[in-house]
């Protein structure tokens, strides 16, 4: 009784952990590839000044939106 009772609590964590590594997975690259927004304001949380880590953040953000290309809404001309 006591092995009948082992071999199904061993069946259950092992489907419990194929289940969760999957899922764990998941999430790996997601939270490698953070975007530069986020790490450039978290280079900023070393200001003590407040004025100063408001800036920095700001300039982050600005800095973010003149780096993305413009795209052109007007359709190409066919020859």
């Amino acid at each position: 009784m006591r092995n009948f009772v082992l071999t199904r609590l061993a069946v259950a964590v092992a489907g419990w952990v194929l289940i969760t590594l999957p899922a764990g997975a998941a999430n790996s690259p997601k939270d490698k590839a953070e975007d530069p927004v986020r790490l450039c304001q978290s280079g900023c949380k070393v200001n003590q000044d407040s004025l100063a880590y408001e800036t920095c953040m700001l300039k982050c953000q600005d800095d973010h939106k003149a780096s993305k290309p413009a795209i052109s809404t007007v359709p190409a001309k066919k020859k």
